[in-house]
C-alpha cells in the first residue's frame, strides 16, 4: 500500500496520515491510475532503493515475462541511486526508456553506432562523420566529436548516481563550416591595413616555446575553452573538440550548479566548512578561517569564489568531490590529449616533453594528471617570454612571426 501525489505535498501529508504507508509526490498520477500495475518503494534518506534497482525483482513484482527483462535493466539503469520512485506496467506500449541518447556514423567505414563515451574510446580525432541527437531533424557533419558520461565517471569512483545522472550526456563537436578569413572585415572596421601571419596552431608553438627551459623539440599542447590543440615539433597540428568549457558542462550537470559557478569549483581542491571558522581539506587536516564563514555555508564544500567563499554539494564529503573532479578532468582532458597526441602521429612513449599553454593549464592538478599518464615524460605549463604565465602564448607567437 502506497499513496502517489501530483503536488510537492509529501512531506505534509504523510505527517498528517495516521499509518505509516510510503508517500510519493510530484507523481504523474493520471498515468499511474490507467496503469496496470504500479511498483512504489521510498526508502530513508541516503539509502538506494532495494526493489526498484533490481531488475529480477522488479520483473517479479511488475510479472514481466523473460522477454522483456531488458526493459527492467532499462529501468533500474535510469533511477540510479535515487532512494525512492514509481514504476508503472501500462497495456499499451510508453515511449522507450533508453541509455543511447544519440547516433554516430564512423568516417571510415559509415557504421551506425550509439552516442556513448565507451563508443569514443580508443578512436583517432576525426573518426566520427556525423552526429545526430534526440530531439534533431537531422544529423550534422562533424569534423570531431568528444563525449563524456556523467553516469560513468560517477561509477568509476563508485559515487552516487542519481536519475539526472544517469541519463547526462556531455558532448562537444567541431563542425564542418569553413574557416572564415577576417581580413577584410577587420582591416574595415580598423582602417588599418591586416595581414594573416599563419596557423593559430604555429603562433601557440612559437610562444610557449619561449618559455625559459623548454626544448625546441618539445610537444605543445593548447588547451582552450573549446579544443585542444596539439602541435607536434615539426609543426603538424591536431584539432581535438572538448576542453575547458566542456569540463565546466560536466561539473555543473553533475552538481546541478549555474555554469558560473561551476567556472571556479572545477578549478582545484575543496573543504567542508565544518564550524563558522574551521574548514576540513580533503586530505583530512583542519585549518582556521581569519573571518567566519556565513553560517548558511556550515555542512557544506567550498572553494574560493570571486567574493570569498563559494558553497557548493551538500550532499558530498570533500574525498568524494575530489574522487569526481579528478576523474571528470581524466575523461574530458587528458583522454582527449592522449587521444590528440595519437591523432598527432606520435607515439606517446616517445614524446620527451609536453609544454601546456592556454587558459585551462591553469588547473592546478591537470599537470600531474597527464604526467602520470605519460611516464618518463616531462610535462609543464608555458610561461611566455618568462614572465607572461601560460595564457598568452597564440599572442605573444604572433610577435614573434611578425618579426620575422
Amino acid at each position: 500500500m502506497g499513496l502517489l501525489l501530483a503536488d510537492d505535498e509529501g512531506v505534509l501529508v504523510s505527517a498528517r496520515l495516521p499509518i505509516d504507508i510510503p508517500v510519493m509526490d510530484e507523481v504523474d498520477v493520471e498515468s499511474a491510475a490507467h496503469a496496470l500495475l504500479v511498483a512504489l518503494e521510498v526508502r530513508p534518506g541516503g539509502h538506494t532503493l532495494q526493489d526498484l534497482s533490481d531488475p529480477i525483482r522488479l520483473g517479479r513484482i511488475l510479472e514481466l515475462p523473460d522477454g522483456q527483462r531488458g526493459d527492467a535493466i532499462a529501468i533500474t539503469a535510469q533511477l540510479g541511486d535515487a532512494s525512492h520512485g514509481v514504476v508503472a506496467l501500462h497495456t499499451t506500449a510508453r515511449p522507450v526508456v533508453s541509455t543511447t541518447l544519440g547516433q554516430i556514423t564512423m568516417r571510415e567505414t559509415g557504421d551506425v553506432q550509439a552516442l556513448t563515451g565507451s563508443a569514443l574510446s580508443g578512436l583517432t580525432v576525426g573518426a566520427v562523420a556525423r552526429c545526430w541527437l534526440p530531439g534533431a531533424e537531422s544529423s550534422w557533419a562533424i569534423d570531431d566529436l568528444w563525449v563524456v558520461e556523467l553516469r560513468e565517471i560517477a561509477a568509476s569512483v563508485a559515487a552516487r548516481i542519481d536519475r539526472d545522472t544517469a541519463r547526462a550526456l556531455v558532448v562537444a563537436g567541431l563542425s564542418t563550416d569553413p574557416p572564415i578569413d577576417p581580413a577584410d572585415v577587420l582591416a574595415s572596421e580598423h582602417d588599418a591595413p591586416v595581414r594573416i601571419l599563419g596557423p593559430e596552431a604555429g603562433a601557440a608553438r612559437a610562444g610557449a616555446l619561449s618559455t625559459p627551459g623548454s626544448d625546441a623539440g618539445a610537444t605543445v599542447v593548447d588547451l582552450g575553452g573549446g579544443t585542444i590543440d596539439v602541435i607536434a615539433p615539426d609543426g603538424s597540428d591536431v584539432v581535438a573538440a572538448g576542453a575547458g568549457e566542456m569540463l565546466t558542462e560536466v561539473v555543473a550537470g553533475y552538481l546541478r550548479l549555474p555554469r558560473g559557478a561551476a567556472d571556479w569549483v572545477k578549478r582545484g581542491p575543496c573543504s567542508r566548512v565544518e564550524a563558522p571558522q574551521i574548514l576540513l581539506a580533503e586530505n583530512g587536516t583542519r585549518s582556521f578561517l581569519d573571518h567566519p564563514a556565513p553560517v548558511d555555508a556550515v555542512g557544506l564544500l567550498v572553494v574560493p569564489g570571486p567574493a570569498g567563499l563559494l558553497p557548493f554539494g551538500a550532499a558530498l564529503a570533500p574525498a568524494e568531490w575530489r574522487a569526481l573532479r579528478v576523474r571528470s578532468k581524466e575523461r574530458v582532458l587528458v583522454d582527449n590529449v592522449l587521444r590528440a597526441l595519437r591523432g598527432s602521429g606520435q607515439a606517446t612513449q616517445d614524446i620527451r616533453e609536453i609544454v601546456l599553454a592556454g587558459g585551462v593549464a591553469a588547473d592546478e592538478e591537470l599537470v600531474g594528471l597527464l604526467a602520470r599518464r605519460l611516464e618518463g615524460c616531462a610535462v609543464g605549463r608555458a610561461d611566455v617570454a618568462g614572465r607572461l604565465g601560460h595564457r598568452y602564448a597564440v599572442a605573444y607567437g604572433l610577435i614573434l612571426m611578425n618579426d620575422t
